[in-house]
């Protein structure tokens, strides 16, 4: 091994990367993978771009296991996530029939929240 072509990782925030949010929204719909670990569950996709009782979701996901029910409601933000959004999601949840699990990812989280 050529030591010479070892890099050091760098942290860049997320905004640098995608310049937008579906970019991110579409990344991750592809590469559900990543939330296995965190949740302990594999994602299968089931819709993305969704309006759903008045709010907008980015992707919508089920378990892979068959015997397990319910959905992932994932929204993603790459700025400041607020009071607002967490009213949103709440006001969604109340609204559905179907058990759902909601997972939020924000570069930042309000510090009133």
């Amino acid at each position: 091994m050529n030591e010479e072509n070892i890099k050091k990782l760098k942290k860049i925030p997320a905004s640098e990367f995608w310049e937008s949010r579906e970019g991110f929204q579409r990344w991750l719909s592809n590469n559900l993978d990543v939330l296995e670990e965190p949740l302990g569950e594999k994602l299968k996709l089931k819709d993305k771009d969704r309006h759903l009782e008045g709010n907008f979701i980015d992707i919508i996901a089920k378990p892979a296991k068959q015997e397990k029910r319910g959905s992932f409601l994932i929204l993603c933000k790459l700025k400041r996530l607020n009071k607002n959004h967490l009213d949103q999601i709440q006001t969604l949840q109340e609204k559905r029939a179907k058990p759902s699990r909601i997972i939020l990812l924000a570069t930042e989280f309000s510090q009133n929240l």
